[in-house]
């Protein structure tokens, strides 16, 4: 399989001298799944800001094999979509469709091309039906969902996901991992839930200190028990069992 993020040497520092990310390196690879986890603070959302050139620090970045700068920035925007931890930090329109709409409206698609977009997303998340409905009015579930469909209407080929489970009841966490499966883009993400890693992802990388401390295919790194416990981690619950 070919590698579609490729992350070089990426080091990050805040404005007040405080390092965020320190030589950082990874690929991910077509139709691949990857968890970036760690404890608060590791520097797992930095991380992710770079890949969309809200942060520019040191390092590389190639996205599809275009390095990540100034002249690329808008085509890679566009192929790696940021699913935040909140969906109220990406829903603000007043119904679903607006919402999902949004995206493909303001790069100028036909209404046409519009309205596909955002049927197609919204069967993929199995919310046909919901478009007039009122994003704030839906349970967090159907929020995170609405926030992934605005999204999938861009078409990326990677998708980043900032701690997707957080917050939901039993039932919508299985739904969400059971929807991540069957999505075809390639995936980062970044969670605390190591159950859900175990369920979904491929691989794994441990950040810590803003540094990559361990990698592995999963569930082989979570067999590393002290490796776990030194970052502040610990073994998925059914793998205690």
């Amino acid at each position: 399989m070919k590698s579609v993020l490729d992350v070089r040497r990426v080091s990050y520092r805040y404005p007040d001298g405080t390092r965020a990310l320190e030589n950082v390196a990874f690929n991910l690879l077509e139709g691949e799944r990857l968890a970036v986890i760690g404890p608060n603070g590791a520097g797992k959302s930095t991380l992710f800001f770079h890949l969309n050139g809200t942060f520019q620090g040191e390092g590389e970045i190639d996205i599809l094999g275009e390095r990540l700068n100034g002249r690329t920035l808008a085509a890679a925007r566009r192929h790696v979509g940021l699913v935040f931890q909140d969906p109220n930090d990406q829903l603000f329109m007043p119904t679903v469709f607006e919402d999902v709409a949004f995206g493909p409206v303001n790069l100028g698609y036909s209404e046409t091309e519009v309205r596909e977009r955002v049927q197609k997303a919204l069967r993929q998340i199995g919310m046909e039906g919901s478009e007039a409905l009122t994003p704030h009015h839906l349970s967090m579930g159907q929020r995170k969902k609405v926030a992934l469909a605005t999204v999938l209407a861009m078409a990326p080929r990677i998708l980043a996901f900032d701690e997707p489970s957080s917050g939901l009841d039993p039932r919508s966490r299985r739904q969400l991992i059971e929807l991540l499966k069957t999505l075809p883009q390639s995936q980062l993400i970044a969670t605390h839930d190591l159950d859900l890693v175990l369920d979904v992802c491929h691989r794994a990388i441990l950040l810590d200190g803003g540094r990559i401390v361990g990698e592995g295919k999963v569930p082989q790194i979570f067999d590393q028990e002290e490796l776990l416990s030194a970052h502040g981690l610990e073994k998925p619950l059914r793998m205690q069992m």
